[in-house]
């Protein structure tokens, strides 16, 4: 399962740093975070990884995303519904991050 964050603002500085599993990419659309969760994790964990107030997002930016996407549509509806933004499709580019590259 994996989600895209679309963000007008982001955190520059270490005290926000990402966990592995993460990333964040420069896109034609701003910046873009990229979350890829392990197959153990079920649609509950995810929402809760993103929306805890010390979760995904809070440590992202100080803003609401822009837009939401996700591989999977409930995930995508709830992210879209919760944060009062647009779903997008997910992006048909995306190539999802290899389980060795989600360790480092």
């Amino acid at each position: 399962m994996r989600a895209w964050l679309g963000a007008a603002t982001a955190f520059n500085d270490d005290k926000h740093d990402l966990p592995a599993g993460e990333r964040e990419v420069v896109s034609n659309d701003g910046m873009v975070t990229s979350v890829l969760f392990p197959d153990e994790v079920d649609l509950g964990e995810a929402l809760i990884s993103m929306t805890h107030p010390t979760g995904v997002w809070a440590r992202q930016s100080p803003d609401k995303p822009k837009w939401v996407a996700s591989d999977n549509e409930a995930l995508a509806m709830v992210l879209g519904a919760h944060f009062g933004v647009e779903v997008r499709p997910a992006p048909a580019d995306s190539v999802p991050l290899a389980k060795t590259e989600m360790a480092e």
